[in-house]
Order: structure tokens, then sequence, then C-alpha cells
């Protein structure tokens, strides 16, 4: 039988299997949209250094953290969908959906009453900030007119 999570611990690695999701979504749009491929390096980047951060936290808490994105493996799914029906918008716009509902999984997360104070305020001083970052970052690689949109 395996041992029970805390709460706490559940919480977290609930949060860091999103995260692993969407390092697999952002290496996979970068692979895809090589004109964005810098910044969604970037982006990728700042999902590895949560999960990093949260995968710390788990076994702070003397538990086992998660290895893999459970559930949240069907983003990757949908943003290689998206790059076979529409490319670049419909890709940016999942990621940026993905970001979306990781802003609201992790707020939801702080209203845990077992949540630790101290992860609580990494979560609202430091994940919630990079992940509003990255919506913006999104937003912004989307207003940008591609490359055969400024030569028709």
């Amino acid at each position: 039988m395996l041992p029970s999570l805390s709460p706490a611990a559940r919480c977290l690695n609930a949060l860091l299997r999103y995260e692993l999701a969407a390092v697999r979504c952002h290496r996979f749009a970068a692979a895809v949209l090589p004109a964005d491929r810098e910044t969604l390096t970037a982006v990728r980047r700042l999902h590895e250094l949560a999960a990093a951060t949260l995968r710390q936290r788990v076994v702070l808490l003397g538990q086992p953290p998660s290895d893999g994105p459970g559930l949240w493996d069907a983003l990757p799914a949908l943003v290689e969908a998206s790059t076979a029906l529409s490319a670049r918008w419909a890709v940016l716009r999942v990621l940026r959906g993905a970001e979306r509902h990781g802003i609201e999984t992790y707020e939801s997360a702080c209203r845990i009453p077992a949540l630790p104070a101290e992860i609580r305020v990494a979560i609202e001083s430091t994940l919630l900030p990079l992940m509003h970052g990255n919506v913006r970052t999104l937003e912004q690689l989307d207003a940008r007119p591609t490359r055969a949109a400024r030569l028709a």
C-alpha cells in the first residue's frame, strides 16, 4: 500500500503535474513555431523553474513528487492537434488558455486551508506573477504578425 500524501503535498503535486505538462507544451510549440522559438523557450524555462520549486517543496514535506503530468498530459496533445488544424494562431491560443487555467488552479490551491503559509506566499509572490507574465508574453506573440501575414 502506498503512503497517503498530506493535503499540502497532494496540492503541490497537482500543481507540479500542470507545470510538467506546460513544459511539454512549450517545448513542442517552440519546435513547430521557429519564428517564436526564443520566446516560447523562455516561457518553457519559467515553467521548468516553477516545476523545480514545486518538486522541492513536496520533498521538503517528506513526500514523493509527481514524475509526470498525469491527466494534464491532455494539454500537450491539444497543442499538437492545434498545429495540425491551424498552425500558429491555434497553438498560441491553446497555450494562453492553458496558462489562464493554470492561474485559476494556483489561485484555487491558495484557498486550501491545509496549505502551509510559506507555500501560499511562494505561490502568490513568485509562481502566480510568472504565470501572469506568461499570459502577457503569449498575448504579445499572438498580436505580432507572422512573416506570411507581412508578405500578404
